[in-house]
This record gives structure tokens, C-alpha cells and sequence, in this order.
């Protein structure tokens, strides 16, 4: 039992440091990681002009008057990043995403979906007649169709920067009507370019467009050159009524509820998946769905896509732009992609 003279032991010296040493880490890293981060944000935000430059350099300049701050042990200067880093924080969650605004053409109107007993109608379906990969002869439908025609699904990738890149576009077939595809988009303003990096920045809205394949497709085979293969899936009719409901209920629930594109989270390709995972719960997740151009290697390894040929030989058998191109812009463009490309046995 201890006296009252006794002295109390002294805290642990070594805990001690280490808190300092991990607090010390942690408020590096805040400049290290919200410098760049909210300089490429203000970047990308703001439009061209001074306003922009001088907040961009400021930022900069203040990140690293912390980080100097940090390593010397002057803690005043830390003080304007302090002050800098609340309001930035404050600034980026008051950026919401809107379906109001100067969109451009392509991407003007909203597709929705109207759901009655078997029938499903899909609104501001886009049927755009390409000129150039930039002008087209505008025309917005309607499509009504039957749940019970619904008679499969089919995945375009479409390469445009390498092998590791690609588009995909999910397209739905009906006994008795042209198929409908869907293309989860970046949805820009007039005068917006696409840059992956300004994806990450909240630039962009997000828009799933309907539309038939002789505008979606035929833009990417015939008006910009790019190499589009068509891969078939053995998802028999009832999960294909599910996956094509599941659409229309993305689509309603993005026209009330609007959404940025993300080029890592929210994009043609993790969205489309998502999608899919809904209705097959078993669909592992794969680092294919971020490099999508591989996507028909991660298909045929699940047995999604015919496997009675050789990968190699089912991937050439998938290249529909020969036939694309010498089809034009006839009527029978959808059923001229498909000729030869392979079917997986029905259910």
C-alpha cells in the first residue's frame, strides 16, 4: 500500500511518443491528400479565367506552407490551411448533382420507363441518325414492349483506347420488336469535353440513355471507327425480364434522384454490373469490371458467353464492324451485327 509520499508511476514514455509520432503522421497526410485532391477539384469546377488560377496556386501555396509548418515545427503556418481546409470541405458537399441544366444534345433528355402488367414503356428513347461523331439528325421515341418477348441479353464493348478500355453497352432482344439498348453516359454541358480524370471531380452528370442500336452502336462501328464486339449471354428469358425491369427501375430512380458520374465508381461498366449483381447475387466481384476491355475474358471464365469455342476464337467471331460498316444505316442493321456472332445454347 502506497504512502502519501509515495510517487505515482509516470505515464509510459514509449506510448506517449508513439501517439505524438501517429498524431504527427495523420496531420501530414491531411495536406499530402487534400492538396492535390482539392487543387484538381477547384480546377475542374471552375471555369477558365484568373478566378480559377489564383485559387488553384493558393491552395497550393497554403498545402505546402502546412507541410513546412509540419516538418519545422512552426505550427503558424498551418494556420491558413486550417482555416482553408473546413471551407473547402464545406464547398464540396454543397455540390449537388441536377437534370437541369445546358446539356448537349446527346444527352438532353432523360429516358424513363412506365411499367403496366407486362408491358413496359420506355420514354425519350434517342434514335439519332450520325453524321459525324458530333452532328446528328435528332429524334427522340417512345417504345412500348412486352416482357414476355423479352428474349435475351447482349454486351457490346467498344475499344476506344487500348485493350484495358472499353465502352459497354447492354442490349435487350425481343421476339417481335428491334432490340433496345442502354448506355450509362457522362451527361456534359455544352462546351464540356470528357477527360476520365474530371470524372473523379463530380464534372459530369449521369445518364443512362436508351436508345435503338442502329444510333448506339452504329455511331461507335461506322461514324468513329472504334472496334465493337458483340458477345451473346446464356442468361436465359427470366433473368433477362428481370435485368431489363431492373433498368427501368434505374432509369426512374435517376430522372427523381440525379446522380454525378464517377469514373471509378459509377461508370458504363460498375453500374452495368451492380445492375447484374442485383438479379444474380452469385457475381463475384473481379478486377476486370474496372478494366473493362477485359470483360469478355472474366464472361467466358463464369460460362456467360458461349464457351464451345477457344476464347481466341470466340473474340474474333465478336468483331461486328466489317459487318457493321458494309450494312450502312439500313433497317436491318441489329440483325446484320449478329449474323455468325455465336449463341450460347438456350435455357
Amino acid at each position: 500500500m502506497n504512502g502519501p509520499g509515495d510517487r505515482q508511476p509516470a505515464p509510459a514514455r514509449p506510448a506517449r511518443r508513439a501517439l505524438q509520432r501517429t498524431g504527427r503522421l495523420l496531420a501530414t497526410l491531411l495536406p499530402l491528400l487534400l492538396g492535390p485532391f482539392a487543387a484538381l477539384a477547384l480546377w475542374f469546377q471552375l471555369g477558365p479565367g484568373a478566378l480559377r488560377l489564383g485559387l488553384v496556386a493558393g491552395w497550393v501555396l497554403v498545402s505546402l506552407a502546412a507541410l513546412f509548418g509540419l516538418v519545422t515545427g512552426r505550427l503558424a503556418a498551418l494556420l491558413p490551411f486550417a482555416l482553408a481546409a473546413p471551407a473547402f470541405v464545406v464547398w464540396w458537399a454543397t455540390l449537388a448533382p441536377t437534370n437541369t441544366a445546358d446539356w448537349q444534345p446527346d444527352v438532353a433528355r432523360m429516358a424513363t420507363a412506365t411499367v403496366e402488367g407486362d408491358r413496359i414503356t420506355f420514354h425519350d428513347v434517342r434514335a439519332f441518325d450520325w453524321i459525324t461523331r458530333d452532328t446528328a439528325r435528332e429524334a427522340w421515341t417512345t417504345r412500348t414492349v412486352s416482357l414476355a418477348a423479352v428474349s435475351g441479353v447482349d454486351l457490346f464493348f467498344s475499344y476506344w483506347s487500348g485493350p484495358a478500355i472499353a465502352h459497354v453497352v447492354v442490349s435487350f432482344t425481343f421476339d417481335d420488336a428491334p432490340p433496345l439498348a442502354f448506355s450509362i453516359e457522362t451527361r456534359k454541358r455544352v462546351g464540356q469535353a470528357y477527360s476520365p480524370l474530371a470524372g473523379f471531380f463530380k464534372s459530369y452528370g449521369l445518364v443512362i440513355i436508351a436508345a435503338d442500336e442502329r444510333d448506339l452502336i452504329r455511331l461507335r462501328t461506322n461514324v468513329r471507327g472504334e472496334d465493337v464486339r458483340l458477345y451473346r449471354l446464356s442468361v436465359g428469358r427470366e433473368n433477362a425480364r428481370r435485368l431489363l425491369l431492373a433498368y427501368a427501375a434505374a432509369l426512374n430512380r435517376l430522372a427523381a434522384r440525379p446522380a454525378f458520374y464517377d469514373t471509378l465508381r459509377d461508370n458504363c461498366t460498375t453500374l452495368a454490373f451492380r445492375f447484374a449483381g442485383a438479379i444474380w447475387p452469385d457475381l463475384r466481384p473481379d478486377w476486370r469490371v474496372l478494366l473493362p476491355g477485359y470483360g469478355p475474358d472474366y464472361a467466358y471464365e463464369i460460362g456467360a458467353v458461349d464457351t464451345s469455342l477457344p476464347l481466341p476464337d470466340l473474340k474474333a467471331k465478336a468483331e461486328i464492324g466489317p459487318a457493321a460498316r458494309a450494312t450502312g444505316d439500313s433497317a436491318d442493321f441489329s440483325a446484320a451485327i449478329r449474323a455468325g456472332v455465336p449463341r450460347p445454347p438456350a435455357e
